[in-house]
């Protein structure tokens, strides 16, 4: 990885338009075999370090943990108009990084059988790939991995690919990550997870990918995290009880229904199509939030609604009660509102949205 794309990640954390944890994921996608995490207070630890400028040798860990001396490349200068062009930085680190050579493929298939009680708890972990849950009629799970790496012939693509990525089935749990130390990146190797699953069964899910698309269909569970770092994240047709759901780059889409939902992304649209009620949070650095509510009929909603470059529109709930509005021009650009006797109300939803470059839509 580069000094300037290595500068340019850290501004984006510091500057807020990834999270730290998105950061951390780019980082590692593009120095494999080198994982880093994030201590408490990275954000400001990066803001401090990259305004004094960094050895490039130096470890993102420390970054946070010691203040810089000496001079080096002066992050506001390279990283200048990066804001308004998040989705463009990101896919060009990830951008021409081929190995070169014919591409080849191979797929294995791992079954199996959960126990009869009990909620299932799998984790999906891969670099370079898409990760996809999906439920399906079987009582037993279907793991398909596929993997791709550019080499001079098959002999060798077998030999690339050989451990790439570790399994492990123990009750209840199952897991299956990729091994980053091989250095995907070099030889444009890529490890694609696709796990069918019971749909009779409660399934929690932590899956992630750092340069690829993320989908959950048809799954029911009490949790859910969905990420990544370069690629759309979406959810279809799920029912969970804590969903978060996050990319760098890319759009997210959920459908079905949250008691509790954090979707989040720095460059890309948001939309949502949501039963009932929950706690409902969505952000966006650079995209519009549209927001589609199939609300109950005695349900009471509150909204926290900030567009700071767009406007704000709220349709099909004619109680509403604002508590504060701020109009620019003709645009609607902070909106927070109630439904009449939100307080006394037995069933409560809320909506918050935020958006530094987008409209923002509510149709209930």
């Amino acid at each position: 990885m580069s000094k300037e794309e290595k500068t340019l990640i850290l501004q984006m954390v510091a500057d807020g338009q990834i999270t730290p944890e998105q950061g951390v994921e780019l980082l590692n996608a593009l120095e494999p075999g080198k994982p880093r995490e994030l201590p408490h207070g990275v954000t400001q630890g990066i803001s401090e370090g990259l305004s004094r400028g960094l050895p490039w040798e130096t470890d993102i860990e420390d970054v946070v943990r010691q203040k810089v001396e000496g001079a080096a490349v002066r992050a506001g200068d390279i990283a200048q108009g990066v804001a308004g062009n998040i989705g463009k930085v990101i896919s060009r680190i990830f951008a021409d990084r081929s190995f070169g050579g014919p591409r080849f493929e191979l797929t294995d298939e791992i079954k199996g059988e959960f126990p009869d009680e009990g909620e299932i708890d799998v984790t999906l972990t891969t670099t370079n790939g898409r990760v996809v849950v999906e439920a399906w009629d079987e009582p037993g799970y279907l793991l398909t991995v596929v993997k791709r790496v550019d080499g001079r012939d098959e002999d060798e693509a077998k030999q690339a690919l050989e451990g790439c990525y570790e399994f492990k089935h123990d009750g209840l749990s199952l897991e299956a990550k990729a091994i980053t130390d091989l250095d995907p990146v070099f030889r444009n190797m890529s490890v694609r997870f696709l796990l069918r699953v019971p749909g009779s069964r409660k399934v929690s899910l932590n899956i992630k990918s750092s340069n690829g698309r993320v989908v959950a269909e048809n799954v029911l569970g009490s949790s859910c995290s969905m990420s990544s770092a370069n690629g759309r994240v979406v959810a279809l047709g799920c029912e969970f009880d804590k969903a978060r759901v996050s990319t760098a780059n890319g759009r997210i889409e959920y459908q079905g229904v949250a008691g509790e939902l954090e979707a989040s992304t720095a460059n890309g649209a948001v939309t949502a199509d949501l039963k009932g009620t929950g706690n409902w949070k969505f952000s966006s650095a650079n995209g519009r939030i549209t927001v589609n509510v199939s609300k109950d009929e005695d349900a009471a909603y509150e909204l926290d609604l900030t567009a700071r470059s767009g406007g704000i529109t709220v349709e099909g709930l004619d109680d509403l009660e604002a508590v504060e509005e701020q109009v620019m021009g003709r645009q609607r650009r902070r909106y927070k509102a109630r439904s009449r006797g939100f307080d006394d109300a037995q069933v409560k939803g809320r909506i918050k949205a935020t958006t530094n470059n987008g409209k923002i839509r509510v149709v209930f």
